[in-house]
């Protein structure tokens, strides 16, 4: 992940790439939507088109963000729907786009869902992204 973000040599390479939290890889990728690359010692990179934010208690963010989705569960021990909702809701205010799931009984670590009530959550991600791509497209196009 660390080459995509720091070494990606085109916009056109960059622009259509998400930031992905959680997994347990989700340290970087959530602050890398707020600041950028560079921030961290990367190439100065546009943002990405979109951060998708599993199961993480990042309560940070910019009036700046990338879209974001968010999904965790209500029972999660470790990372607080509250604040995941409420960085959402405060990214809204903000004009950011956003998507919130918040799931019931599906614990932290629930991965792709599968065989729980979050199993259709990666669709709705990767549906969210693309309307992003399609949204960055239609504006560099009216430009």
């Amino acid at each position: 992940m660390g080459n995509l973000l720091t070494e990606t040599n085109t916009i056109a390479e960059m622009i259509h790439h998400p930031a992905f939290a959680g997994f347990g890889v989700h340290l970087l990728p959530r602050p890398l939507g707020s600041f950028g690359a560079a921030t961290f010692g990367g190439k100065d990179l546009p943002r990405p088109t979109a951060v998708i934010m599993a199961y993480t208690g990042h309560g940070q963010y910019t009036e700046n963000d990338p879209p974001t989705f968010a999904v965790v569960s209500s029972d999660d021990t470790i990372a607080s729907a509250y604040i995941m909702e409420k960085r959402i809701n405060c990214l809204k205010e903000a004009g950011i786009p956003t998507e919130f799931h918040l799931y019931h009984h599906a614990d932290h670590g629930f991965g792709t869902g599968k065989g729980t009530v979050a199993e259709n959550w990666m669709d709705l991600a990767v549906r969210f992204w693309q309307e992003q791509i399609n949204n960055s497209i239609s504006n560099r196009n009216n430009n």
